[in-house]
C-alpha cells in the first residue's frame, strides 16, 4: 500500500445547496491521496492516518479515477473535523468504493459511517454496494452506504452514484442531521426477499434539520424514496430537479409481500413514496416522475394503494 500527503493552504470550501451557505474553515487542510493496492488499503489509508498521541492527520482523501477500491471493514469517522472524501481532478471514470468478500459468505458493512458531531463530504464517487465474491455481482450489503451515528452532523453529497445496496443508500440513526445532496444518482435498490427494505433515505423516525435533493436521477428501485420522515419533523425539506424512474414504494411484510396492511403497523398503508410529513418548510417541485407506484391487484384482504407524495402539515 502506498498513499502519500500534499498540503492545501489556505483553501475556504464553500458548498451552496439551495441558497444555505455553509463556510467551512480557511485553515491549513492537509490532503492525503490514497493509491489504488490491494482490499483494506482505503481502510489503512483513513482509519491508521494518525499521529503517534491519537490526533489526525489528515481527514482529506482524495481517490484515483479509473481507479477500484475495496475495503475490508467498516471505514469509520469519529475525529471532530471537515472530513473530505473525493475523486481527483481531471477525466476519468469515478473511483469505485466496493466491499471486499468476507468470509463464509457474510454480508458486508456499510462504507462510511459518521460518529462526528461535523461535517462529511462525498464528491464524485461511485459506491457499489456488491463485493467481490463470484459470481459475479456477488453478495450484496444490507445495511446504509452513509451513515450517521451522531446527533447536529451534515452531509454533502455531490457528483456520487449509489449503486446496488439491499437496505438504504443514506440513514440517519440520531437527531437534528442534515443531507444536502446534488448531482447524484440512486439506482438498483432492492432486497431479494424484502422489496419494502430499500429506501433511498431512511431517517429511523429521527428529526432532521435539512434533507434537500436537487438535480439527482433515482431509478430501478423497489422502496420508497424516503422512510419514516411521517414519525418525525423534517425543519427544511426541498426536492427540486429530480428524475424517478421504475420506483415502486412497495410495503409489506417479512415474507416479502406487497401492498399488506401490517398488524403492527396500522398506519403503513397511507405512507407516501416520499414523505413530506410535518416539514416546517417543503418544496417538491420541477421533478420527473416515471412509472412511480405499484399498480396492480393484492390478493391479501386490504391493500390501499400508495400516495406517491405525502403531506401532512396538520400535525
Amino acid at each position: 500500500m502506498t498513499y502519500k500527503a500534499t498540503t492545501r493552504i489556505g483553501r475556504a470550501l464553500i458548498p451552496l445547496f439551495a441558497g444555505l451557505a455553509l463556510m467551512l474553515s480557511s485553515d491549513v487542510l492537509a490532503q492525503t491521496i490514497i493509491e489504488p493496492g490491494p482490499p483494506g488499503t482505503i481502510n489503512l489509508a483513513i482509519l491508521g492516518d494518525t499521529t503517534a498521541t491519537g490526533e489526525r492527520n489528515s481527514c482529506h482523501y482524495v481517490l484515483r479515477r479509473d481507479a477500484v477500491y475495496i475495503y475490508n471493514q467498516r471505514i469509520t469517522m469519529r475525529a471532530d473535523c471537515a472530513w473530505i472524501i473525493e475523486a481527483e481532478d481531471g477525466d476519468g471514470a469515478r473511483p469505485i468504493i466496493r466491499p471486499a468478500a468476507l468470509p463464509g459468505g457474510e454480508e458486508s458493512p456499510r462504507q462510511f459511517h459518521l460518529f462526528a458531531n461535523t461535517t462529511l463530504h462525498l464528491r464524485n464517487l461511485y459506491l457499489d454496494g456488491y463485493n467481490t465474491a463470484l459470481p459475479d455481482p456477488g453478495i450484496p450489503s444490507d445495511n446504509a452506504m452513509v451513515r450517521v451515528g451522531v446527533d447536529s452532523a451534515s452531509v454533502f453529497i455531490d457528483g456520487v452514484r449509489f449503486d446496488r445496496n439491499r437496505q438504504s443508500s443514506l440513514r440517519s440513526d440520531n437527531a437534528h442531521v442534515s443531507f444536502f445532496v446534488t448531482n447524484s444518482q440512486f439506482s438498483n435498490l432492492y432486497n431479494d426477499t424484502r422489496p419494502d427494505q430499500s429506501y433511498v433515505i431512511d431517517t429511523r423516525g429521527n428529526q432532521l434539520d435539512s434533507l434537500v435533493f436537487i438535480n439527482n436521477s433515482i431509478w430501478n428501485h423497489a422502496g420508497w424514496i424516503t422512510r419514516n420522515a411521517g414519525a418525525a419533523k423534517i425543519n427544511y425539506y426541498k426536492f427540486d430537479h429530480n428524475t424517478f424512474v421504475n420506483v415502486a414504494g412497495a410495503l409489506g411484510g417479512s415474507d416479502g409481500r406487497l401492498g399488506i396492511h401490517r398488524p403492527e403497523n396500522p398506519g403503513e398503508q397511507d405512507a407516501g413514496i416520499i414523505e413530506f410529513a410535518q416539514s416546517d418548510f417543503a418544496v417538491f417541485r420541477n421533478n420527473l416522475m416515471v412509472n412511480v407506484g405499484l399498480v396492480g391487484a393484492e390478493t391479501q384482504d386490504g391493500f390501499t394503494p400508495r400516495f406517491i407524495v405525502d403531506i401532512d402539515s396538520a400535525l
